[in-house]
Parts: C-alpha cells; sequence; structure tokens
C-alpha cells in the first residue's frame, strides 16, 4: 500500500501543475506599410482563441508605435475560434506630422508590435495577480510626407501671378491716358 501512495505521490508531482484554458491568436498580413503624415490610419487584425473558454480581448502596442494614440475596441471571441474563423479587430493610430518645410530624403520610421490580450476592465481590482496569454505581430509605418508641403510653383500660378500683375498694368495705363488726355463735357 504504501508502494501505491508513493507512486501516486510522485506522479502528482510530475504531472504539470497548469493548464491554459484560454488564451489568444493574431493574424495578420500587415508588417511594413506606408501612411501620410497627419492622418488616421487604422489596421485590420484577426483574433482568434481556439482554447475551452471564451475570452474577450482588445489590441495593444508597444514601442515606438505607443506614442502615436493607439485606439482598439474590445470583442468577445468564444472558445474554439480557429485560425480561419478569426474574428475582425481594428486599431487606429494619430499619425503626427512629422516633417517641417521640406519633405526629407530620408523617411522616418515607427516601429513595435500590435499585441492581443485579453480585456481587463479598468476599475477590477483585488489581491493577487493575473496571468493571460497574447500574441504579437511587428508593425512598421514608414511616415509619408505631406507632397503639399512648401511652396510648390506651377502654371496655375504663373496664370495668377501675371492676370494680377496685368491688371495693375491695365488700370496704370488707363490712369495715365486720362490723366494727359482731358476729356470736356460739351
Amino acid at each position: 500500500m504504501r508502494k501505491l501512495v508513493l507512486i501516486v505521490l510522485v506522479l502528482s508531482m510530475l504531472a504539470p501543475q497548469a493548464i491554459a484554458m484560454k488564451g489568444v491568436g493574431i493574424v495578420y498580413g500587415t508588417v511594413i506599410t506606408n501612411v501620410d503624415e497627419g492622418e488616421h490610419a487604422c489596421f485590420n487584425y484577426g483574433v482568434y482563441n481556439p482554447w475551452d473558454e471564451d475570452v474577450k480581448v482588445e489590441l495593444t502596442v508597444s514601442g515606438e508605435l505607443a506614442e502615436l494614440n493607439p485606439f482598439s475596441e474590445n470583442i468577445d471571441v468564444p472558445a474554439g475560434t480557429m485560425h480561419d474563423e478569426a474574428k475582425p479587430l481594428d486599431i487606429c493610430f494619430d499619425i503626427p506630422k512629422t516633417y517641417s518645410f521640406n519633405c526629407p530624403d530620408t523617411l522616418e520610421r515607427i516601429q513595435g508590435k500590435v499585441i492581443v490580450t485579453e480585456y481587463y476592465p479598468a476599475g477590477i481590482a483585488g489581491t493577487g495577480s493575473t496571468t493571460s496569454v497574447s500574441a504579437a505581430a511587428p508593425l512598421e509605418l514608414i511616415v509619408q510626407c505631406d507632397a503639399e508641403k512648401g511652396f510648390q510653383f506651377d502654371t496655375r500660378m504663373f496664370l495668377i501671378g501675371g492676370g494680377i500683375v496685368g491688371i495693375f498694368v491695365a488700370l496704370y495705363l488707363i490712369k495715365s491716358f486720362f490723366r494727359t488726355h482731358k476729356i470736356t463735357k460739351k
């Protein structure tokens, strides 16, 4: 009997003590993309949960992306949702005005990771700690310079400037004509 108790005790100690019952996965297609400065840019990801428990998830970011005011909704992902059934979830960023007067030759790159994690509403407090399974996807944004930046001379500006100069020249000629040729009333 003692041997049986000893074998059960040893086997219970060797068995895993924790079993992951819920977690998340992420599906992504965008790793590097161009964005326009001063714009609002959104990216779509897929989230899935192949584990045993339903989970509510949200997208967060790390790295330089955290400085771009990231915003994501949270959604419920039912247990057993596989990779090919991933639920769509967007994350949006406010891309800052990065460049000053002229567009540089080298564009700014903003790098980080988009992370899908379990959503915990603000105000949940308690004792102890919580753990969550998360997944991450790399994202690099190349900030495009606004093409309208700076003074760009084109044909329309030449025509408008020429028209304004023409009006002033015509007014000057008419004024000087009437100065030299006085019209008298009869």
